[in-house]
């Protein structure tokens, strides 16, 4: 193992600390991988399917009690003497 490792520091021109740190950092990666796969596999999630259709008839209703009550003109314009007033 050693001499495979020595060839392929040679190579790339990795220091014995570097490889060593790169093959640390990918084994634990591969492990936290592997984890996550068996937590996956072994999870089962619930899937809830709700139902809204109560609460959004209740918005529209109240939505269109409060449309005809709201009077608001966008056009709406201020005449300003003065930059003063503006201000």
């Amino acid at each position: 193992m050693k001499k495979v490792l020595n060839k392929i520091s040679e190579k790339i021109g990795f220091t014995n600390t570097e490889i060593n740190v790169v093959l640390f950092i990918v084994g634990v990666f591969m492990v936290g991988l592997l984890g996550k796969y068996y937590n996956y596999t072994t999870t089962k999630t619930n899937i809830r399917n709700f139902d809204y259709s109560e609460q959004d008839s209740l918005f529209f209703a109240m939505n269109q009690k409060a449309e005809p009550n709201l009077q608001v003109d966008k056009n709406l314009e201020i005449k300003v003497d003065s930059k003063r007033e503006l201000l």
